[in-house]
């Protein structure tokens, strides 16, 4: 199975449009969101490209080549303010408590074993 060259986490409005961008410069990408009907919808409209739309995380990370490059556009909130403003203990804090960012790294460590 061909692996995508570009992830994008985060199917809103900038996320597909930046998919679609991306693809349109000859780079392979997938893409994942909590919400499944912005995976079907994104699958939809991307049909025919070299896009691939995840339903999971582990499904996202399988279609991933190594090293993978991954663009996280969900909106803002405590987790990206901290590392924003470089603070790793107000970054670890953030991600430690319910959020997508941390969600998603979670996920993402359990699907690739931490590498």
């Amino acid at each position: 199975m061909a692996k995508q060259s570009f992830g994008i986490v985060g199917l809103g409005v900038m996320g597909e449009n930046l998919a679609l961008n991306i693809e349109s410069r000859g780079f392979s990408v997938v893409g994942f969101d909590l919400d499944p009907k912005k995976v079907d919808a994104f699958a939809a409209r991307t049909k025919g490209k070299q896009v691939k739309a995840a339903r999971t995380v582990a499904e996202f990370v399988e279609n991933l080549d190594s090293p993978r490059r991954v663009l996280i556009m969900v909106p803002a909130g405590k987790a990206v303010d901290a590392v924003i403003a470089a603070n790793p203990d107000k970054a670890a804090a953030a991600i430690a408590k319910p959020s997508m960012a941390g969600w998603f790294v979670g996920q993402v460590m359990k699907a690739t074993g931490g590498k």
